[in-house]
């Protein structure tokens, strides 16, 4: 609350917004077998969304971070704890792989509404960190060419005529 008071104008006037209590207190309101914390540190991706459940998302939530702060308190406190299906869903272009905390939570919203965790993705994740159809239509025929060029070498490697079906090896 002193740093959000340091950088936000009339911050004092909104502590009734703020509450420096934790969901454990409120075992009632918050039981902890419906918890699961969402981390990008997490071993295990999250498979299914399932609406009993209370989805936390660690303000500190940073990828780039190597604290993975959000994964440790959730062992600690023994809650659940999932990263969302990325690398499973998007295909990345290079540089970060960090999303923000309000596009994890459209990704969580969009997931509750359509069952689809690829579509919630795709939409939520800011294109710039995407690769476009035409970029893995490039690399699929780069990944051909490459291949043919080793059949090639091959070939001539082991004097193998495919053709002719005359193999020597």
């Amino acid at each position: 609350m002193a740093s959000i008071t340091k950088h936000i104008k009339r911050a004092d006037q909104l502590g009734g917004y703020f509450h420096s209590g934790s969901y454990l207190d409120y075992p009632h309101l918050f039981p902890r077998h419906r918890l699961v914390y969402l981390s990008p540190h997490a071993r295990e991706s999250i498979t299914s969304y399932s609406h009993d459940d209370i989805y936390i998302l660690g303000g500190y939530n940073d990828r780039s971070s190597h604290m993975k702060v959000s994964n440790v308190k959730a062992q600690q406190e023994g809650i659940r704890c999932y990263r969302l299906p990325l690398d499973e869903s998007v295909l990345w272009r290079q540089g970060s792989r960090n999303l923000c905390l309000n596009q994890v939570a459209a990704i969580l919203q969009a997931v509750k509404s359509t069952g689809n965790w690829k579509e919630s993705i795709a939409k939520w994740t800011p294109q710039r960190k995407m690769k476009s159809s035409e970029e893995l239509m490039l690399e699929d025929e780069l990944r051909k060419k490459a291949t043919d060029r080793r059949v090639k070498s091959i070939q001539r490697t082991f004097n193998i005529k495919v053709a002719d079906k005359v193999y020597k090896l």
